[in-house]
Parts: C-alpha cells; structure tokens; sequence
C-alpha cells in the first residue's frame, strides 16, 4: 500500500555496468503493476475505491484509461480498500492478485482487461485464518512451481512466503516461511514497514527500478542483502521500502 499517486518509472538494466537508466511516465496508480502480453502492456494499480482499474498502451509512455474497471467490488465479497493487484497468464485464462479490505484474495477472467471475478474466499484462510495481509506478489520458478509473497502484519509490516498449488491461487499447507523484517533504521520511517515485495530471478547485480514520489524523493529502491528466511537460494526480494535521496541510491547502484 502506498499513500499517494506515483510516477512508474521504467529502468533498462544493464548488465555490463548495472547502472540505471530510465523513462518516466505518468500514471495516476499507487502499487503500480505491468502485464505484456501481444503487443499491449495493462497497467493495475490502487486508485479506485470501487475496484481495480486498468491502462493500456503500445508504447509504454502514452496510456488510455478502460472505461470498465478491470475489477469491480460488485465482483468481490468486501468493498473497500483495493490495493496492489498483480495479473499474469495462467493456463487459458488471467488470475489477478489483489488485497481488500487488508485481506489477499485471487480473482479470474478470461481477459486481461477483465471482468475479474473473485475465486474463494480470504487467499491466505487455510494458512492463517482471517487474520489480515496485503501485497501479494505471484512468482512462477524455472520448474513451473509458484510461490506467493506477501505482507503481514506479525512484527510491523514483514516479508512472508508460501507455495501455491498448480492452479497458483491455493496455497500449499506447510510451506508458509517468514522472509524478514525490519532490519535497518531507514527502513522505519514510516514505523516498523517492509511492503510490497516482487521477486525476480536473474543474474545481473543490483537490478531492480525506482519509484518516486511528488515531492521528488525516491521512495522505492532495491537491494535488500538480509534475505534470511527466503525458501529458494541465490534469489533476491526486490521493492523495499526506503526513504532515499536519487544521490544515495546511484551511489548504491554503483557498489
């Protein structure tokens, strides 16, 4: 969850300098999410406090607003708060993941414009009963298996894990693992916050994007070397919270 609208910034890595370069366009979208599928990009995000709106575009830059919400609360059992959704290709149709009413749930559509329609209950129901979560972020390894990180709310806001079964929206009993916390004193300044984690398997140091907010300060940053607790080896968390100059970051980069 993010407090106000952003700006998605693109960066190319490169492997040769892991140095960032990037372009900015202007989306109205907290929790910003990408899907590319055929030629179109479908930006998600939190906006609408009736569901889950989507943008198109070709270029990446120039983006048009759906007249239809992707996901609609008529289509979901709770009616608030919709927050960081995520859609990816699974099997013949799109599964979106998405927090509501600070709760993570699963929906399905046959389109990536939607509609959705929710699938089940609380997500998370079987592992930890009602209590809440947001930010859940799908990861599908080399193999096939998915894994879904997400946050709770068990030592501030923390990194947890947990392996899905092949339909990728039911969890697995037994594998939800702890990431980690709050380790470091930039990482409290919005209280005891670690949130909105995406995980990204590669070979290139210090890759990962950069999000800003109005008042020009970079908000999201990456690298997070304290990964203990992660079920998977040589695979890093990305998105964590920070509260950075861009100076500080770039010299980071640069390590």
């Amino acid at each position: 969850m993010k407090r106000t609208a952003l700006l998605l910034a693109l960066l190319i890595a490169s492997a040769a300098a892991a140095v960032a370069q990037y372009q900015v366009s202007k989306l109205p979208l907290a929790d910003p999410f990408v899907f590319y599928e055929d030629g179109t990009y479908y930006a998600y995000g939190t906006h609408s406090g009736d569901g889950i709106v989507v943008f198109t575009s070709d270029n990446l830059i120039e983006w048009q607003q759906q007249s239809q919400l992707a996901l609609h609360k008529n289509d979901c059992t709770e009616k608030q708060w919709f927050w960081a959704p995520e859609v990816y290709r699974v099997g013949d149709g799109y599964v979106m993941y998405y927090s509501a009413n600070e709760h993570l749930f699963a929906a399905r559509s046959e389109s990536p414009l939607g509609p959705f329609v929710q699938v089940g209950g609380y997500q998370m129901e079987s592992l930890i009963g009602s209590e809440k979560c947001i930010d859940s972020s799908m990861f599908r390894d080399d193999d096939g298996t998915p894994y879904l990180f997400f946050v709770r709310f068990t030592d501030g806001n923390c990194i947890w894990m947990c392996e899905l079964d092949e339909d990728c929206i039911t969890p697995k009993e037994g594998t939800l693992k702890h990431c980690f916390s709050v380790s470091a004193d930039w990482e409290n300044v919005w209280a005891r916050v670690i949130e909105g984690p995406n995980m990204v398997k590669h070979n290139v140091p210090n890759c990962g994007w950069k999000v800003w907010l109005r008042a020009g300060k970079l908000f999201y940053c990456t690298d997070m070397n304290n990964l203990n607790g992660i079920a998977a080896p040589n695979y890093d968390l990305y998105m964590v919270e920070a509260n950075y100059e861009d100076e500080e970051i770039q010299a980071k980069i640069a390590e």
